[in-house]
């Protein structure tokens, strides 16, 4: 593969620019170090050299300057215009130039000739090395062009398909040389090309579906606004608690101790039922000691009344008397009704709610104390803590939605009764509002008394933007102090 215009020797003059569509451009560097026996050397390592930046290439746009300027090393073009094919040939770099503008009328009329070749079937297109001609009576700045014998140079993919190409250009005939080099080199060109082009193919399909423009911003912005500005309703999520909706209240009659309690947690009991005894022996001391003493009012009286028939002492004595029958017997009665009380009843049936038995036990209580409640099982109500910080406008009767911890796929539906107007201070929520809600979905099964869960509570209708931007507005207006 000698070629003798590489070996530069004192007789032979080697002229130190070339002519081109780039103007004057500087010929490759003399080495003085090759001679005719190491040639074949330097063209090989030359050959390796370029092969190798063009695979280090790491975009589309470095990779076409390789191939349009290093290529001229090895050939005796003057001129390279490298072309891509996407939907269909167009030419991306001219070598010599950092830029070109497409407008001119040879760039238009070199890539009308390299289209116009790819629909010629008769000459199997594209898809492999040969020269190119034109007509110079059509292609008059073709014509014009110094140096108008074209070979093209495909470069294919492993399935055949085309990717682009190299069109190289000098004043005269084509030898022998090029059709053994080039051929490699469009081999490496190709597969350089399409290691690129499978890096950066998802990235610019993306790119281009996504690039915008003034309309599809200005559409994409009215969008927003017109998404932001739909009514929504404003909700918030809350705990709550399963409570029971207008249960009997046992409460102590009696300043006592608690002595036994006869019914467990969440049992069920009859109206009458007895619940819990107090200790009852001062109670019973009082009531016979009670009797005791009606029994000596009653002697006194009777001797009042013997004695008022004779002496002026006993007349004045029977009123005492009498007076002091009727306190012993309201006092046996008060002592009868305490020990009557000691033991609680139950007023209504139902399913007695306290903590635990054994806390009950020996608590020394008052009058007026909540021991436990009797509920309806059936009757129900949510008690939902809100906390300030998330609070939101609730009108009476405002949707609810009940997640149950126990199943928390499945909502009830409920609607509030009331809001209590004074945030108190909860375990765990800091201050909050306790809202109320009744069940209206009755025909699913009734939650269980104590249960608790996750409450969704539906307010007013509102922005969109409202919803999504209210506690950042919220935390940057207590930021910032307005």
């Amino acid at each position: 593969m000698a070629h003798e215009n590489v070996i530069p020797t004192a007789a032979t003059p080697v002229p130190p620019h070339r002519l081109s569509l780039g103007g004057i451009q500087p010929e490759m560097p003399v080495l003085s170090t090759v001679t005719p026996g190491n040639a074949d050397a330097y063209q090989f390592k030359l050959q390796l050299d370029i092969e190798a930046e063009a695979r280090r290439a790491s975009t589309v746009d470095e990779w076409k300057f390789v191939v349009a300027n290093e290529t001229l090393k090895l050939t005796d073009a003057i001129q390279i215009f490298v072309f891509c094919f996407e939907k269909s040939m167009r030419l991306m770099a001219i070598s010599g130039l950092t830029s070109f503008e497409r407008a001119t009328p040879l760039v238009k009329e070199i890539e009308l000739l390299i289209k116009s070749e790819s629909l010629n079937r008769k000459s199997n297109g594209l898809t492999g090395i040969r020269q190119i001609s034109f007509d110079p009576q059509i292609a008059e700045y073709l014509a014009a062009y110094p140096f108008s014998k074209f070979l093209w140079v495909p470069f294919l993919s492993r399935e055949g398909k085309l990717l682009g190409g190299m069109l190289l250009a000098k004043g005269d005939d084509w030898g022998n040389h090029e059709p053994v080099i080039l051929p490699r080199l469009a081999d490496t060109f190709s597969h350089a090309l399409s290691a690129l082009r499978v890096q950066s193919g998802i990235a610019q399909d993306l790119a281009r579906k996504f690039r915008l423009n003034k309309t599809k911003i200005i559409v994409a912005l009215i969008g927003l606004i017109v998404v932001l500005l739909l009514p929504v309703s404003m909700t918030t999520l809350a705990p709550f608690e399963v409570a029971p909706r207008e249960p009997t209240i046992v409460a102590s009659p009696l300043d006592g101790i608690i002595d036994q309690v006869l019914v467990n947690p969440n049992e069920r009991v009859k109206k009458g039922q007895k619940l819990v005894l107090f200790n009852d022996t001062v109670f019973r001391n009082r009531l016979a000691l009670a009797d005791r003493e009606i029994s000596v009012a009653k002697a006194r009286l009777k001797k009042s009344g013997l004695m008022a028939f004779d002496e002026q002492e006993g007349r004045e004595d029977i009123g005492i008397s009498m007076a002091n029958h009727s306190l012993k017997i309201a006092e046996q009665k008060f002592a009868s009704d305490m020990l009557e009380r000691s033991t609680i009843l139950a007023q209504s049936s139902g399913v007695v709610l306290y903590s635990d038995r054994h806390s009950l036990l020996g608590l020394p209580v008052k009058p007026g104390e909540r021991i436990m409640q009797i509920a309806n099982p059936g009757q129900i109500e949510f008690l939902i803590d809100v906390p300030s910080k998330d609070a939101i406008i609730l009108r009476p009767e405002a949707r609810v939605k009940i997640y149950l911890d126990s199943d928390p796929l499945n909502a009830r539906e409920a609607i509030v009764d009331y809001v209590n107007y004074q945030a108190k201070e909860r375990p765990g929520l800091g201050l909050s509002f306790r809202v109320v809600a009744r069940l209206i979905d009755n025909a699913r099964h009734i939650p269980q008394l104590g249960v608790r869960g996750t409450a969704q509570l539906y307010g007013e209708k509102v922005p969109l933007a409202f919803y999504l931007f209210r506690r950042p507005l919220s935390s940057l207006r207590q930021w910032v102090g307005l």
